[in-house]
C-alpha cells in the first residue's frame, strides 16, 4: 500500500497491536482523511474515509 499511496501522514500501533496508517490530503480545498488498519501479517483489516470525494 505504501508503494501505491506513498508515505502516510501518520502511523502508529493501536491498542490491539495493529498498525494504523493515516493519509491526509486536500482536494478542491476539502480535507480528506483515509485510515487503514493493518494486522501483523500485512493484511488490511479495517478502513475508514472522511471528507473524500
Amino acid at each position: 500500500m505504501r508503494l501505491e499511496l506513498g508515505s502516510p501522514s501518520e502511523d502508529f500501533v493501536n491498542e490491539l497491536g495493529n498498525e494504523m496508517l493515516i493519509y491526509k490530503t486536500k482536494k478542491y480545498g476539502i480535507p480528506c482523511e483515509r485510515k487503514f488498519e493493518v494486522n501483523a501479517s500485512g493484511v488490511i483489516i479495517g478502513f475508514s474515509s472522511s471528507g473524500c470525494i
